[in-house]
């Protein structure tokens, strides 16, 4: 059976599906995403909960182990671990890679509701995903040298954060530094005056309104998060507590109470004014996104929100992803083209032949234009991996295209037609190549059933390299023998000289030859050596 028959016979066929492989891979290579690593999404849940004033011990019995003793029963939970803090903790749940995530969050929705949790719970605990692949793209820095910190935060807000959150492919952007606080001091001889605890207090705050964990309670201060409904100072202070002889206790009878500014230690500013201050804006991508592209967006919004703001607020980048990603590239791009000089070089001056040289280079734009063209229909991305892989492919995809030209061209040299070579040279050396190509293929499969995240990141260097081995040994069995008989025919077949370098390995194989013995040892004691 010659499996190149059909394609040496019709060149047309061939060179189509040739054609159509180089522009599908041109065009696939515009639109696969660019990124650092593979689009490994853990499924990944955090669980958050509030319980207001409880110490981190009471959080840690009576919230966050009730809550791990319901998780521990759901199934293909690989790691799980909780963090109690001063009114609050959370949980950390880590599933196998092939769990569903919504599938995850229903479970662990449900797992909330049977357990009992105590009844000073704000609200039930809520469900957050999490996904690695959500990674930060960029920093950047605003600063001012006309604006205090409580300002520079809302104005940022209100300029930065909102503007670019709404670029597509943006999953977060957060501000360092602090909202705004208020403390309230509580005298205890005006609370024992009135006959009044601090229990009370908590509670008649909290109707006011849905709030979130009170804080602290350390001597004579309680700290406290302002309820929603009570937005100002005035607002806090004239709150009803309690009622004696029919007149209302208010909060501002108490103790004090005043508003706290964002703290400055909360605002370090980086660059080159150290007069200003200024806040970091961490901008991520959501999974699955073309870092490159995003990051474009990203300093485009950048600068146009740079010329509106006034001369005095300033937006440094201060590390860009899409930097070392597309130098990346760019080092490819030249590993290709010196890797497709090279080989170049080297096949003329073993072939003698400029004809020759041009049919096996043919092989490695294709190949690797195809493996780009395969890795964006299964949704790959370009990535450090997936870099390797085609790097790495460079050294394997011509070389099935020089075992097939070689043995046309020997015999050409035999004196036979370049059709007839190739179709006798083909279907000689069809099989060897076919075997050669499952072969390096069968190295890659252990990696690609690999399971695990290190397995699962390495499919995709595993499968890229696969596709490019597998579409190196197509190209040689379609294309190569194809053009090799389309070549011209020298004008009188002769057998070519020996360049002394032949000569030499002719002489040293027959010596090797002639002592089996000696050879043999020399082989075992190089392998002993080397162990």
């Amino acid at each position: 059976m010659n499996i190149s028959q059909p394609f040496i016979k019709r060149p047309v066929m061939t060179l189509l599906l040739m054609l159509s492989l180089l522009f599908a891979g041109l065009l696939s290579l515009q639109k696969l995403a660019l990124s650092d690593m593979p689009n490994v999404d853990y499924p990944t849940i955090y669980v958050t909960a509030d319980l207001p004033g409880a110490n981190p011990e009471t959080v840690a019995r009576e919230v966050s182990s009730v809550l791990e003793k319901e998780f521990a029963s759901l199934k293909k939970i690989e790691h799980m671990s909780s963090f109690s803090w001063l009114g609050g903790c959370y949980v950390l749940l880590q599933f196998s890679l092939d769990k569903d995530i919504d599938q995850a969050a229903h479970e662990v929705q449900r797992a909330i509701d049977k357990a009992y949790l105590p009844n000073d719970l704000l609200e039930r605990p809520k469900v957050h995903r999490r996904s690695v692949n959500q990674s930060t793209v960029l920093y950047a820095v605003f600063s001012s040298s006309s604006l205090e910190p409580e300002k520079l935060y809302h104005f940022a807000s209100d300029h930065l954060q909102k503007p670019l959150s709404l670029i597509e492919g943006v999953s977060e952007v957060r501000l360092s530094g602090a909202s705004e606080s208020i403390e309230i001091e509580i005298d205890p001889e005006k609370l024992a005056a009135r006959e009044l605890s601090l229990e009370e207090v908590k509670r008649s705050l909290q109707k006011e309104g849905s709030s979130i964990p009170v804080g602290r309670l350390e001597e004579r201060h309680l700290g406290l998060y302002v309820p929603q409904r009570l937005q100002t100072v005035e607002d806090l202070g004239n709150t009803a507590i309690a009622y004696r002889e029919k007149a209302p206790v208010r909060l501002k009878d108490l103790g004090s109470i005043k508003e706290e500014g964002l703290n400055i230690d909360h605002f370090r500013f980086i660059g080159k004014k150290q007069n200003e201050t200024g806040l970091l804006i961490e901008i991520k991508k959501e999974s699955g996104v073309n870092v490159v592209s995003l990051c474009e967006k990203i300093k485009k919004e950048l600068e146009k929100i740079q010329k509106n703001l006034p001369p005095t607020h300033h937006i440094q980048i201060i590390l860009d992803q899409s930097v070392w990603i597309e130098e990346a590239l760019h080092d490819l791009e030249w590993n290709l083209g010196l890797s497709l000089v090279l080989v170049s070089v080297v096949i003329f001056l073993f072939l003698g032949r400029l004809q020759d040289t041009l049919i096996p280079c043919l092989a490695l734009p294709l190949s690797l234009l195809g493996t780009c063209a395969f890795m964006y229909m299964l949704d790959y991305s370009l990535d450090i991996l997936s870099l390797l892989a085609l790097t790495l492919a460079m050294g394997f995809v011509v070389d099935d295209a020089i075992v097939v030209l070689e043995n046309i061209a020997r015999l050409r040299e035999e004196g036979k037609n370049p059709f007839e070579a190739a179709l006798i040279g083909s279907k000689q050396i069809g099989f060897t190549v076919l075997s050669q190509t499952v072969s390096l293929i069968a190295v890659f499969i252990p990696l690609i059933f690999m399971g695990g995240v290190l397995g699962k990141l390495f499919r995709e260097f595993s499968v890229s390299l696969s596709l490019a081995i597998l579409l190196s040994g197509l190209v040689s069995l379609t294309l190569t023998p194809m053009l090799c008989a389309r070549l011209k025919p020298s004008s009188k077949p002769q057998k070519k000289e020996s360049p002394s370098s032949f000569r030499w390995y002719e002489k040293s194989l027959s010596w090797c030859l002639r002592h089996k013995k000696t050879t043999l040892f020399a082989g075992a004691l190089s392998l002993i050596s080397s162990i």
